[in-house]
């Protein structure tokens, strides 16, 4: 194939991936996963952000042990807490923005194997606007084969898109995993809610198999 032919290829490739919402989802988990020292298609993944830096990542991880102990009973780790203090003020969200995220991501998949797959999505929409709930599992070979090994993680990716009237836009997303939010006093495992996919415009409602 030409070099040309190839570039063509690869654009009606990136305009597949934001044709829909559920499309856009999709080519989300798919970019940033593979085997270890593979490269990600970088660009395909700012084909799915709004421009000039717009889209925000979100991770939201739990304090070092000591503080996160000292934070469910509100105080710090040499403070006594009172009674009435949040036990979710110590959660550290970084925003990252998408070169933000590539930088933090690209040595971490230079040397250990990553895929993500969408369990279930959640979504809800108005207008332009879409927000989905979308319950991911993570692992370290390709999932689903016969020998895949399990999940070593399993959490929810919160995220909002827009539509432009031509294609759709990640704006945020804003992620932790059923572990992180045991440690907050949530539940310690992704509600089986969260593991059916709906979508009331579209009148669907299924469950992972």
């Amino acid at each position: 194939m030409s070099d040309s032919k190839a570039s063509d290829a690869k654009t009606k490739s990136y305009v597949a991936d934001v044709s829909s919402l559920e499309s856009l989802l999709a080519a989300l988990y798919d970019v940033i996963s593979g085997a270890a020292g593979v490269t990600r298609d970088w660009d395909r993944f700012r084909n799915l952000c709004l421009a000039d830096g717009g889209t925000r990542f979100i991770p939201c991880k739990p304090p070092p042990p000591a503080t996160a102990a000292a934070a469910s009973s509100g105080g710090s780790a040499t403070t006594p807490a009172p009674a009435s203090a949040n036990p979710l003020s110590a959660v550290k969200a970084t925003i990252l923005t998408a070169e933000d995220y590539i930088k933090r991501v690209t040595p971490i998949f230079a040397t250990t194997p990553f895929w993500e797959i969408c369990v279930a999505n959640r979504i809800e929409r108005f207008g332009p606007i879409a927000h989905v709930f979308s319950t991911y599992e993570s692992f370290k070979a390709p999932p689903n084969q016969p020998d895949s090994p399990a999940a070593f993680d399993r959490g929810i990716n919160s995220i909002q898109a827009v539509c432009d009237g031509t294609r759709w836009y990640l704006v945020t997303i804003m992620w932790t995993s059923q572990d992180m939010a045991g440690t907050w006093g949530g539940p310690k495992t992704v509600p089986d809610r969260y593991l059916i996919s709906y979508d009331p415009q579209k009148n669907l409602t299924s469950a992972k198999k």
